[in-house]
């Protein structure tokens, strides 16, 4: 969540982390998706899902982050 976070052009620190595990997998390679709910400027909250290689929804997450300093070479928008 935090590599998110820099995407959009901050630095930031996990206030809360929010995970709920729906299901167990063997699998050796899993992906994240990550989306920018809400990005002000103290907080940004960011959610993601967990897959396995065939594609399985494996877990949902939800961060809120505080922004601890902005970096000027990354735009907010892209």
């Amino acid at each position: 969540m935090q590599i998110s976070a820099v995407s959009v052009g901050v630095e930031a620190e996990t206030l809360n982390f929010c995970c709920n595990i729906v299901k167990y997998t063997a699998a050796e390679k899993l992906y994240a998706v990550c989306k920018i709910c809400h990005c002000g400027r103290m907080t940004l909250v960011a959610e993601a899902e967990v897959y396995d290689e065939n594609d399985t929804l494996l877990a949902t997450v939800l961060t809120t982050l505080f922004v601890v300093e902005t970096i000027k070479d990354i735009p907010r928008k892209w």
